[in-house]
C-alpha cells in the first residue's frame, strides 16, 4: 500500500466545518453511523478526537443489511469491537433488505437506504441521542451532483448532499476520499472493505471508478472540493428560493380537497423562472408528482390557451384551464387490460394511444422523447402484447448491461410507488421490449447492423379531443 502524505490540518478543518455549519451544540448526543468502511471509521476516530471540544456524547450505531451473509456478520462484530476499543456504547440492528425490496418492489440500494435510516433513527432514540452522524465525503457529494447532472436536474440537484437534514449531520463533507485514505493509513486505523464496492455495475461505482478519476486527471484535480463549494452556493440558493416561493404560493394557489387551484393572473405577473418553480412545487410537494421541464412548460402554455384546454400528464394527473384558473387534479386510473399488438396500427386506451410503424433505418430520426422509441424489427417475434407489468418481470435496460426487475427499475426511476402499476410494458414472445415511457430492452436496440426498425409511440390524450405526443 502506498503511503500518502499526511495532511495534519484534517482535524482543524473538520472542526471549522462543524462550527461553520453549526452542526453540533454543547452536550449533544451523537449516534455515529459506522459500517466498518474507511469513511465511517475515519469519522469515528475524528469525532472522538474532537468530542471534548464540542462536549459531545458519542455512541456507535451499526446496521446489518444481511446482504452478504457471513461477511455482513463479520462487519457487525468488527464495529462492535471498534466501539469497545473507543469505550463507546454500541447499538445494532439487523434488517432484511432483500425481503423488503421484494415486498415494496424497489431496488436493493433504495431498500437498504430506507431501512438503514429507519434503523438508525430507532437506535438514536434508544441511545438518547439528538443527532445521527454519517461519513459522507466530498467525493460522495461529487458523485451525487454528477449523477443528477447527467440524469437531468434543476438547481436542487446541484445542491448535492445536504450538510444537515433534520437530525442527520455529515461532518466529513469537507474531506475527499483521498484525504480519508491518507488519514486511515497514517493513523493506522483498521477497517472493513465492502466487496460490493468493487463492482462497476452500480451507477455510483461507475462514476467513482471511471468518470471522476478522468475528470480529475484532465480537467480539475480539485474536482470534489470545487463541486462541494458549488453545492453550498446552490444550497443557499435553494433555501432562499424555497422561502420566496412559499410566499408567492400563498397568493396564487389554494387547495380544495385533493384539487389545487392556481390563479393565472397572479402567476403570470411573476418572472418565468418563478412561474416554473411554483408549478413544480405544486406538483412535487402538494401532489407528490415530480415534473420534467417539458411538462412544466406544457402547463405554462395553458395560461394563453382557450377555456377547457388541458394537459394530461402520466399517472392520471391532469391540469386544465377553467376561466382564469388552472385546476390540478388526479384521475383514478386502473391498469390497462392486456392487448395483442399488430405492427403499423394504432390502439386507443384510457388516457393514451399506442402505435407502431415499420420503417427503414435511413428514415429514422432519434430524439430525447421518452414516449418514442426505435427497436430492431428483425428481433421482434409474435405475439406482441401490451400489458401491465408483473412482479416477476425482468429486462435488460439499455445502457445498464445487466438484467433488472421492472419493479426495481421503476423504483430507481423515481416513479411514485402508488403509480407504478399504471406503467405498461410491450412484450415480444414473452420478453420485455419496452417499459413504456422509460427504457427499451438492449436486446431489441437498433445497432449498426439493423436495416429495418419499428417506431414505437405513446400519445397521451390531451388538449381536449386532440392528441399530443409526449
Amino acid at each position: 500500500m502506498v503511503r500518502r502524505e499526511y495532511d495534519s490540518s484534517i482535524l482543524p478543518r473538520v472542526e471549522e466545518f462543524i462550527r461553520k455549519h453549526d452542526l453540533i451544540s454543547a452536550g449533544d448526543g451523537i449516534l455515529l453511523a459506522v459500517s466498518g468502511g474507511q469513511d465511517s471509521v475515519a469519522m469515528l476516530d475524528i469525532l472522538c478526537s474532537l468530542s471534548e471540544k464540542f462536549k459531545a456524547n458519542l455512541s456507535v450505531g451499526h446496521v446489518n443489511h444481511s446482504l452478504r451473509g457471513e461477511e455482513s456478520d463479520a462487519d457487525e462484530k468488527f464495529v462492535l469491537s471498534l466501539a469497545e476499543s473507543y469505550g463507546l456504547p454500541f447499538f445494532s440492528e439487523r434488517v432484511n433488505v432483500r425481503e423488503f425490496a421484494q415486498k415494496q418492489i424497489c431496488s436493493l440500494e433504495d431498500a437498504a437506504r430506507r431501512l438503514r435510516y429507519d434503523a438508525l433513527e430507532r437506535m438514536r432514540t434508544q441511545a438518547s441521542c439528538q443527532l445521527i452522524a454519517t461519513g459522507h465525503t466530498a467525493d460522495d457529494n461529487a458523485e451525487t451532483v454528477l449523477f443528477n447532472l447527467v440524469r437531468g436536474t434543476g438547481i436542487r440537484g446541484f445542491s448535492g448532499i445536504p450538510v444537515r437534514r433534520g437530525k442527520i449531520i455529515r461532518p466529513l463533507l469537507c474531506l475527499t476520499r483521498e484525504e480519508i485514505d491518507s488519514y486511515i493509513i497514517n493513523e493506522k486505523l483498521p477497517f472493513r472493505e465492502d466487496s460490493s464496492n468493487v463492482s462497476a455495475n452500480f451507477t455510483r461505482n461507475f462514476l467513482r471508478k471511471e468518470i471522476i478519476p478522468r475528470l480529475r486527471e484532465r480537467i480539475n484535480p480539485q474536482l470534489a472540493h470545487q463541486l462541494r463549494q458549488t453545492s453550498e452556493i446552490f444550497s443557499d440558493l435553494v433555501e432562499f428560493l424555497d422561502n420566496y416561493i412559499e410566499e408567492k404560493l400563498a397568493s396564487c394557489a389554494r387547495r380544495e380537497g385533493e384539487t389545487i387551484i392556481l390563479e393565472i393572473s397572479y402567476i403570470k405577473s411573476y418572472l418565468v423562472f418563478v412561474q416554473r418553480e411554483i408549478i413544480a412545487r405544486i406538483a412535487r410537494d402538494w401532489l407528490h408528482e415530480p415534473l420534467s421541464f417539458q411538462q412544466v412548460e406544457g402547463i405554462r402554455r395553458l395560461f394563453e390557451a382557450t377555456n377547457g384546454a388541458f394537459v394530461q400528464l402520466p399517472h392520471g394527473l391532469r391540469v386544465w384551464k377553467e376561466g382564469e384558473v388552472l385546476v390540478f387534479e388526479r384521475e383514478h386510473l386502473e391498469p390497462l387490460a392486456s392487448q395483442t399488438i399488430e405492427l403499423n396500427r394504432e390502439y386507443e386506451f384510457p388516457g393514451f394511444k399506442f402505435s407502431s410503424e415499420v420503417c427503414e433505418l435511413v428514415n429514422v430520426s432519434f430524439d430525447a422523447d421518452p414516449y418514442v422509441e426505435f427497436v430492431d424489427a428483425e428481433r421482434l417475434r409474435p405475439p406482441l402484447v401490451l400489458r401491465p407489468w408483473l412482479p416477476e418481470d425482468g429486462f435488460y435496460p439499455l445502457g445498464l448491461g445487466a438484467e433488472k426487475s421492472v419493479g426495481e427499475f421503476l423504483a430507481d426511476a423515481k416513479v411514485p410507488r402508488r403509480l407504478r402499476h399504471l406503467v405498461p410494458v410491450l412484450e415480444s414472445a414473452g420478453r420485455i421490449v419496452w417499459v413504456c415511457g422509460y427504457r427499451i430492452d438492449e436486446r431489441f436496440a437498433v445497432t449498426a447492423q439493423s436495416t429495418r426498425v419499428v417506431k414505437l409511440s405513446m400519445k397521451i390524450l390531451s388538449q381536449g379531443s386532440e392528441d399530443k405526443d409526449r
